[in-house]
């Protein structure tokens, strides 16, 4: 047997369902509480009437498999998954059962007789089910009259044994996420835990008392077919994770064809509104130069990726953010930008589309920078080098011939506001603009724009490895996001084999707003422990006088969160007024005001 092409499941938000066209479809809703459709990436280019294309987000996903060895054709296919993380972690979706293995398994369904369709096997699920933080692993097996097996990823000789043998044999295994990540109230996971499939609608008290964990969406385009585990991460991955953001970030993987544009674009996936909680949203499109933007405006740009960033900057100062930050990389970015006519909001002009200074050149800090919040980043001291070389191969045109090719950097140039903060250079000559950043004050916005892969950086000569590009990451990350959201190096962690998964490892114990703040009349309390220790969190009222302890107790290094029912330790309710917060740890005594709205 051979487990052929596939359509990965897509990371996704929640969801509802819309009029069905060629099947059940789902559209994106605005409610980050809700639950998301299982879906694929599947385009059906067929027009509803003449001269019109739509574009469909089936909630199945689809394998192909082929009897290569003529072996009197496949007679089974069931993809195992598993749930690795979020509200549903270590449970399965009705009416499946988590096996011995840790997977549920899913029978899969041949998709019809016709030639075409019968080497094409189908898999749904309860579109009803899961839940923003879930994350689910899974992969294929096959097999054929003849008792041949065959898996994909390809790697397995017989069913997984378990998924962490699984995903080792396999190389990581695929995945899916549904977005944004959400810290539960403990009430709903509670509940959750004790029910058989865990298939339970949050309450409106619930959902008032959980809250976005993260502030940074990285969505991805270099790695269509990303899988699970440590080693898959992309370049910028690494690069978060060694600055202390492992557990802080959201991805989302583009799915797509053609790149990850069209169908697997957030644009298709997500509303402006289910995004208001990102206070940056980094986009990296690699190589890609068509459809990185797609606007809607034929069929194969489905979507309206332009507009969807222009209306989530434009309502960057009512957001639950705060802020908005939109980090745009890429060798082509500049083109790109410049053919969806996004170079205008930016204030980014396209000098070349290949920088002339050298095939590897530097890239160094040329400038200052003033962030919309005020805050102002020195450039001049980076540099950093490219490396631009690559052993590339792709088809070229139908004679199926390869070549291979350099990366072709493109040159920028920045029109006021905007800044030209780093130029590519050689020997200490600066020339063509590399970064450009834009700020927007009165809207609360900041925009950078790079004209390089992020795979490419590397440190200048005589550096310490990996120096350059973290101060640049880290700087940037700096100016781009409030205090709450920022995080540090854990010093204690190889800073490229940092944590997976969890809430961040950050060096600095950090006391995060409550959420809802006025509340009425649970609100959920939460910090980040950097060390180990006893740890004291009060309530007190503004005479000093305490309320309630909620935690007095040894804690382990990690995030946490506790919910306050507006109630003394009497277990009366309190009045409606200004209260207080305070954490002691062994590093810290800090306080947040809290308000009760009766």
């Amino acid at each position: 047997d051979d487990l052929g092409a596939r359509w990965n499941a897509q990371d996704a938000f929640a969801s509802e369902p819309s009029p069905p066209f060629w099947g059940e479809n789902f559209t994106p809703s605005t409610d980050r509480f809700g639950t998301c459709d299982f879906a694929s990436t599947i385009l059906d280019m067929q027009s509803r009437e003449v001269g019109t294309w739509t574009a469909n987000t089936r909630d199945s996903i689809v394998v192909h498999v082929v009897d290569q060895r003529d072996a009197g054709g496949v007679t089974r296919v069931d993809l195992y998954g598993a749930i690795i993380a979020g509200p549903h972690h270590g449970k399965a979706p009705p009416p499946l059962s988590v096996g011995a293995n840790g997977f549920f398994q899913v029978p899969a369904t041949r998709s019809g007789t016709s030639e075409y369709r019968r080497d094409w096997w189908f898999v749904d699920l309860d579109d009803d089910y899961f839940r923003d933080g879930d994350v689910m692993v899974y992969c294929w097996t096959a097999q054929d009259a003849s008792g041949g097996f065959s898996s994909n990823p390809p790697g397995l000789v017989d069913v997984p044994v378990s998924v962490a043998q699984a995903e080792a044999d396999l190389g990581g295994l695929l995945e899916v996420s549904f977005l944004p990540t959400i810290d539960w109230d403990p009430a709903y996971l509670a509940r959750i835990e004790q029910h058989p499939s865990g298939k339970l609608e949050p309450t409106a008290g619930e959902r008032a008392n959980s809250r976005q964990r993260t502030c940074i969406l990285y969505s991805q385009m270099v790695n269509g077919e990303r899988r699970s585990g440590p080693a898959n991460r992309t370049s910028f991955m690494y690069t978060l994770d060694a600055l202390g953001y492992a557990g802080t970030y959201d991805v989302y993987d583009h799915n797509g064809p053609l790149g990850g544009a069209t169908n697997g674009h957030i644009a298709g996936r997500a509303t402006v509104e289910q995004a208001r909680g990102y206070a940056l949203i980094i986009q990296e499109s690699g190589r890609i130069r068509y459809y990185a933007f797609p606007d809607g405006s034929d069929h194969e740009r489905f979507f309206d990726q332009v507009r969807w960033y222009r209306d989530w900057l434009a309502q960057a100062s009512q957001s639950a953010a705060g802020g908005a930050t939109l980090w745009l990389l890429g060798d082509n970015v500049g083109e790109a930008l410049e053919e969806a006519a996004l170079a205008q909001d930016f204030g980014v002009t396209l000098v070349s589309e290949n920088q002339t200074v050298a095939p590897n050149p530097d890239v160094a800090g040329d400038a200052r920078f003033t962030w919309a919040r005020g805050a102002t980043s020195d450039f001049t001291g980076d540099r950093l080098s490219l490396q631009s070389f690559r052993c590339q191969s792709w088809v070229t045109g139908w004679s199926g011939r390869s070549r291979v090719a350099r990366a072709r950097y493109d040159a920028l140039d920045a029109v006021a506001p905007a800044v030209v903060t780093h130029r590519y250079g050689q020997d200490g000559t600066l020339a063509d603009g590399a970064v450009v950043a834009k700020a927007d004050a009165s809207g609360a916005w900041n925009s950078v724009v790079m004209g390089f892969s992020w795979a490419d950086t590397r440190e200048p000569s005589g550096a310490p490895p990996g120096l350059s590009e973290m101060d640049l990451a880290q700087t940037i990350l700096r100016g781009a996001l409030p205090l709450e959201c920022q995080r540090d190096p854990d010093p204690n962690t190889d800073a490229w084999d940092p944590p997976q998964t969890g809430a961040a490892r950050s060096i600095v114990t950090r006391q995060h707003p409550n959420v809802p703040n006025p509340f009425n009349p649970m609100t959920l309390l939460s910090f980040d422990l950097a060390h180990a220790g006893h740890v004291e969190l009060c309530i007190y009222d503004v005479a000093g006088r305490k309320v309630r302890t909620l935690i007095d107790a040894w804690l382990e290094r990690d995030h946490h969160t506790v919910v306050w029912d507006g109630r003394d330790d009497a277990g009366q309710a309190v009045s409606s007024g200004v209260y207080v917060s305070r954490l002691v740890t062994t590093d810290h005594d800090g306080t947040r005001k809290l308000i009760v709205l009766r």
